[in-house]
Parts: structure tokens; sequence; C-alpha cells
């Protein structure tokens, strides 16, 4: 549950960001995981955002990346045109671009059951047409 000043539970794993990257194949394609003590990076071929590698994407363990924390999730690209998206915004990137949400719990929801994603949190709204006819 969220309170004031605490993120809500993570409940994504390694099989799930491997999941959430298959359910995504033209926005997402993973080039290579590593482990940095409890740190996974998923380096992605591509920045999502661009929509194609930036320049030097290849060099060292790449510019763009998943990464997964025993408690947090983030993503991180380092191309000074991509470097401030956060997670949240390439959830919500993903979203705009394909039409649909993650299949995937990633954080617990309010009542402590898994929820795919929680839109309130994510700035999601509805979508709906509420004008007047």
């Amino acid at each position: 549950m969220k309170t004031k000043g605490q993120e809500p539970t993570l409940l994504i794993d390694e099989g799930g960001v491997h999941k959430l990257i298959a359910e995504y194949p033209e926005q997402l394609e993973l080039s290579g995981v590593s482990r940095d003590g409890a740190v996974i990076y998923f380096a992605l071929a591509s920045c999502p955002f661009a929509g194609r590698p930036h320049r030097d994407q290849f060099v060292g363990q790449g510019k763009t990346t998943i990464l997964l924390r025993p408690d947090s999730i983030g993503f991180k690209c380092f191309s000074d045109d991509c470097a401030d998206h956060t997670f949240a915004e390439l959830l919500r990137h993903l979203r705009d671009s394909t039409g649909r949400r993650p299949s995937m719990s990633i954080w617990a929801s309010r009542n402590g059951s898994g929820s795919r994603v929680d839109d309130q949190a994510l700035g999601w709204r509805d979508r709906r047409d509420t004008r007047r006819k």
C-alpha cells in the first residue's frame, strides 16, 4: 500500500521484464542482460523514444537500458536527447504508441493486491470523449 513518501511495492521480477520486452517487439528489442550486484540491466538495441539507436548506442553496456533492482524498476537512456525519461514515461509511451497496457503486474495496487499498472500513479486518464454531442 502506498503512503505519502513511500513507493508502491514492486511486483515485477526478471522474468516479468523479459515478458514486458516481448510484449512490445516493435518498440523494445533486448540486446543483452548483465548484472552488477543486485541490479539487473536489460540493454535495449535502440531507444524506444527515438525509435532508433542513438549514435554510439553499442559502446560499452549500451546507452538505453531498463534497470531492475530488488525494490524498484527504472529506465535510463544516456543520450542527452532522452536522458530525462523515466520508467513511468516509458510505460506511457508504450501505451500511447500501441494502445495496449502491459499484461503483467508491475506494482501492487493501493489495496495491496497485484495490478497491471496503476493508471492514476502514471497519470493516465480515461481517453473517452466526454464532450456533449
